[in-house]
């Protein structure tokens, strides 16, 4: 079947993959400090909407210093799920803030799936990324399969005025695991019948 016959649905899902500009490559300055167990914790937390087929989104929280930053929780906030995307409406930021101002915790990193292997930054993610200033990590396929790390998961930071996603070689230095660290809870502020 040629493409004209697929749906968009089709074409979006399928294991195809947009031309990638050139990789970040300069030199890390900060460090994102985790547990290693965070990926799989993360792969839980998608997991009620990965069996629907449905983008989702979460974010890694945590304590931050000059310099280094360590995750502390995985928050997963209330939102609008398709095939393609993910929304947060008006009310999950202030249950974000709710949730996590009391631990003194900060948004170190946004995390969300894709339905193929793609884990590029699409032009909806470079315009409705939380923050700037956190990291922006992108599953496969909706979060379904263990992805090789780092080489299968999209590890974005704001850079040079735009969103670049880090070279493979880069992403160890920049979000370091550290099994002494404690393992991260997880914070699921979706209505109980969404998981």
């Amino acid at each position: 079947m040629d493409d004209s016959h697929r749906s968009h649905r089709d074409l979006c899902t399928a294991d195809w993959s947009r031309p990638d500009p050139p990789r970040w490559n300069g030199s890390v300055a900060r460090a994102l400090h985790a547990h290693p167990e965070i990926l799989e914790l993360t792969r839980f937390a998608f997991k009620a909407t990965a069996r629907r087929e449905l983008e989702c989104g979460l974010f890694w929280y945590g304590t931050s210093g000059d310099v280094d930053s360590t995750v502390h929780g995985i928050v997963v906030p209330s939102q609008i799920n398709s095939w393609g995307h993910y929304e947060l409406p008006e009310h999950a930021i202030d249950e974000l803030s709710e949730a996590t101002r009391p631990r003194g915790w900060f948004n170190l990193a946004q995390v969300h799936t894709h339905p193929s292997r793609w884990v590029g930054h699409s032009p909806y993610d470079d315009r409705y990324a939380n923050s700037r200033n956190a990291l922006s990590l992108v599953f496969p396929s909706y979060g379904r399969i263990r992805p090789l790390w780092p080489v299968s998961i999209g590890v974005h930071e704001f850079l040079e005025g735009r969103w670049q996603r880090l070279a493979d070689e880069k992403v160890p230095l920049r979000i370091v695991f550290d099994s002494t660290l404690s393992i991260p809870e997880i914070l699921d502020l979706r209505p109980r019948n969404v998981h």
